[in-house]
Parts: structure tokens; C-alpha cells; sequence
């Protein structure tokens, strides 16, 4: 992911305004993120100067940048301006938050995910078209965050550098706040008038996404609007390109392709069955990820990718079509953790798997974790490799359950990397996985898989 992909999913609205494109859960339309107040005029009809809201039917021009092979073109999105059918904005009348429903769908924005920390400002940019460049040729222009300063009534406050002026910021309204993610985007708010007005030069307001999340659950308009998923979340088919990307030594590469052949294959079954990341999330919420991460990474492409994988591989081991109706069960025998570190998560986390949430898995289930690297060697973990951490963790353990320390993790559950079931499944299988059929290869898999997953 590249940060010209802010630029792709940043829009020129009218003579004065930004938005930001957001693919949600409905793959039928494309909603652009904004801000309210951009959809009214300032007029004196007799009582003073007021601000009176387009009216319906109103045509707004609304840019968006596309890639050329000699740079970027603005290209002119339609929209007709109709409240409650193709603008969405928030009830409060002090909230400058508003949607805007671009139908039908466009193509390759469900690369972003809303989030919600606070603490890296410097990752963050606003990213809009100022509007001390005039007409539609307004350019693109990103400013990096350098704090995040105190929040108000439905906004919070951000500062830019202080050699901003105004000028260079108006236009900007509407703008997402954005940063790179891996292999996607994650927007925090979208930049308000309110700050403008309120804060001092360089600084800004900003709408955090939790009210974009009240526009779309509102009543008067949950059955026109759709929740702010990434579409991914709706169906495993969307994440096909993102599973069994093994990392295995040169030696084995050719055993890696076969494997990697046969567990896409069987993936299949899981893209085709009614699973779904959304009914996973519902589920196990929080209970998805480790206490120090935010419930927000719950929308991490990479999470749902390695569920995929489990999922697979459960339908391996268990030689059975998984569906639905299953659902209960695994999370009866099974559970995983995901880290977004790019290290072995032993290192990182060994130390607080024994205060994770279990709540429902059943003696002797398997808890497998995953990062974004394989295990360094230690694909099952073993307590008598790591004696001294596990007897720090014991003794943390039994000071906090006081009352009741025989709830151990360590001694009650099999913890194993996602990468026993690939990298560690390479070396593993023996030179005959070569030449066998795949019929017999997957016989080879289950043996080997049925060595941790649970009975049922």
C-alpha cells in the first residue's frame, strides 16, 4: 500500500470542500465521507443571514482523482443531492458529519477500515484539496499531523504546523484523516469547520468516525444506509489473495507449492459455506485479539485472513464441510489471537497469553496465535523450553485469581502458532508428498493436523 492511495480515496466536493471514499458493507454503493455543513448556502431572506440547506435535486460536482500513466486526472463523479436517498447527515444539528451514497458501487475502495487510536498523531495526515487553488483543477494536498490536542462536542482537535495558515487549510473540510496500515487504509475523522473557527493556525477540528457510525444506525436511515465494514467482513471470497502465504526455506519451496496449492483449494468450501467474518465478530468480539489491542483492529483484513486459514484447516483435520451450524463447536474446542507485530509473537505476547479472555473453551482446546511472521522455531509451544516465563506467569496468575489459581492457561490448553499448520507442515509432511495424489496428500495433512486440533 502507497500513500497515493490517499489521494485516490480523497474526492473535490463543490467550490469548497473534500470528502473521503469508503467502500461499506453494501457492495451496491460507495459512500463518501464529509462534512455536513459543506450542503448549505448562506442567505438572507428578511431574518438575517442563515444557513439554508440545498435543496433536493441540487447537482453538486464531486471529483475524484484516477491514476494515468502520466500522473492523475480529476474525473467528475454525478450526484444529485436528495436527503435520505443520496445524503445522509448526522441528526444533531452541531455534528458536522454527513454521507454521501454514490451508486452503483465503484471499484477498489474496500481497502479502508476505520479507526480509532489516538496514539501515533504523526502517522496520520489530512488529506484534501485546499481551496486557495481555484476550479477543478484544485490540487490534492496532504498535511501531516504533528499532536492530537483535547476533544470537544462532537469533535476533536488536532494540530497541523503552525506555519499553516487559513487560507491553506480552507477547502479542506471534509477531508479524511488517514495513515497506512499494511496493505490498507485506516481513517480516524474527517476535518470540521467547527475547528477552523475555534482553534488556533495550524490547528484543526476533526469528526471522529464513531458519528459516521450513528448516521448509519440512526432509524430514519438504517434501511438506505449499510454498517461501515469493509466489505471483506461480509465474505471470505473477498480474501482468497490473502491466505496460505507461506515463508519457507529454498530447500522446500517446491513441497511449499504444493501445500499452498491444496489449501487454497480447500478453501474453497469455507468461501462457498455461510461463515462469514461478520458472524465470527458477533460472536467472540473481543475475544478475538489480545487485551492490549483495540476492539477497532477487530476490521484488520489480516485477522479474517488467518480465521480463513483455521477455518480451512479445520475442515482438513475434521475431513467435513464446515458451516454456520458448526460455528458453536469450534468456539467450544478452539480459539486464536492475532498480533499486528512483524515478529514471532511468542516473543511479544508468551507473557499475556495466561491473562487472555478463554471464556467457553473447554479443557484441553487449542489456543493457536498469529502474528504477521512465522514462529522462529517454535511452532507448538513448549512449557519446558520457556520454564522460567511460565513460572513467572503461574505466580502473576495465582496473585490475581487468588481464590481460585487451578484456571492456569498454560496447564488447561494445546497453544500452537498458525504456522505449525503451513511452514512447519512443509518440513514436516516427508518427501512422498511430492509424488502422492492429492487425495493421499490430504490424508498426509489430516494425520498431521489431528495431532493438535481437539476431538468433537
Amino acid at each position: 500500500m502507497h500513500k497515493d492511495n490517499f489521494r485516490k480515496h480523497s474526492v473535490l466536493i463543490g467550490e469548497n470542500g473534500s470528502g473521503c471514499l469508503f467502500q461499506p458493507l453494501d457492495s451496491d454503493a460507495t459512500y463518501i465521507l464529509t462534512a455536513k455543513h459543506l450542503f448549505y448556502d448562506e442567505k438572507d431572506e428578511g431574518r438575517g443571514v442563515e444557513s439554508i440547506q440545498f435543496a433536493d435535486g441540487t447537482e453538486i460536482e464531486i471529483y475524484r482523482c484516477l491514476q494515468t500513466q502520466d500522473g492523475w486526472d480529476n474525473q467528475k463523479t454525478p450526484f444529485t443531492f436528495i436527503e435520505f436517498e443520496t445524503y445522509f447527515p448526522h441528526p444533531h444539528k452541531d455534528c458536522d458529519a454527513a454521507i454521501l451514497k454514490i451508486s452503483p458501487a465503484l471499484e477498489e475502495y474496500d481497502r479502508i477500515y476505520i479507526d480509532a487510536d489516538l496514539k501515533l498523531p504523526e502517522l496520520y495526515e489530512l488529506c484534501g484539496f485546499p481551496s486557495n487553488v481555484t476550479g477543478i483543477q484544485r490540487l490534492y494536498t496532504p498535511h501531516k499531523l504533528e499532536n492530537f490536542l483535547g476533544s470537544n462536542n462532537f469533535f476533536d482537535g488536532a494540530r497541523l504546523s503552525y506555519t499553516l495558515s487559513k487560507k491553506e487549510i480552507e477547502g479542506m473540510s471534509g477531508g479524511g484523516i488517514l495513515r497506512l496500515s499494511d496493505d490498507y487504509i485506516s481513517i480516524l475523522g474527517i476535518q470540521s469547520k467547527m475547528g477552523q473557527q475555534l482553534f488556533a493556525a495550524g490547528e484543526i477540528g476533526f469528526v471522529p468516525m464513531k458519528y459516521f457510525k450513528e448516521i448509519v444506525t440512526n432509524e430514519k436511515y438504517s434501511s438506505k444506509l449499510s454498517p461501515l465494514h469493509p466489505p471483506y467482513l461480509s465474505s471470505f471470497s473477498f480474501l482468497l489473495d490473502d491466505i496460505f502465504k507461506l515463508d519457507s526455506a529454498v530447500y522446500e519451496l517446491d513441497k511449499q507449492d504444493k501445500l499452498t496449492k491444496i489449501l487454497k483449494s480447500k478453501a474453497n468450501s469455507i468461501k462457498e459455506s455461510d461463515i462469514t467474518p461478520l458472524e465470527i465478530k458477533e460472536h467472540l468480539k473481543d475475544r478475538l485479539l489480545l487485551i492490549d489491542q483495540s476492539s477497532n483492529d477487530l476490521e484488520q483484513k489480516a485477522i479474517w485472513a488467518i480465521w480463513f486459514e483455521l477455518l480451512t484447516i479445520l475442515n482438513i483435520a475434521k475431513d467435513n464441510n464446515l458451516t454456520k451450524d458448526d460455528l458453536p463447536r469450534v468456539f467450544e474446542k478452539i480459539r486464536m489471537f492475532y498480533s499486528n507485530k512483524p515478529s514471532d509473537f511468542w516473543v511479544n505476547h508468551l507473557h499475556e497469553l495466561h491473562l487472555v479472555d478463554y471464556t467457553g473453551l473447554q479443557d484441553d482446546g487449542l489456543v493457536v496465535v498469529a502474528s504477521d511472521q512465522k514462529a522462529n522455531g517454535m511452532h507448538i509451544l513448549d512449557l519446558k523450553k520457556v520454564n522460567t516465563h511460565i513460572a513467572k506467569a503461574r505466580e502473576e496468575f495465582e496473585l490475581t485469581y487468588i481464590d481460585d489459581p487451578s484456571e492456569f492457561p498454560f496447564d488447561k490448553y494445546k497453544f500452537a502458532n498458525i504456522s505449525f499448520f503451513k511452514e512447519s507442515t512443509v518440513s514436516e509432511v516427508n518427501d512422498s508428498f511430492m509424488t502422492n495424489n492429492i487425495k493421499d496428500c490430504i490424508t498426509m495433512l489430516r494425520d498431521l493436523y489431528e495431532r493438535l486440533i481437539p476431538n468433537w
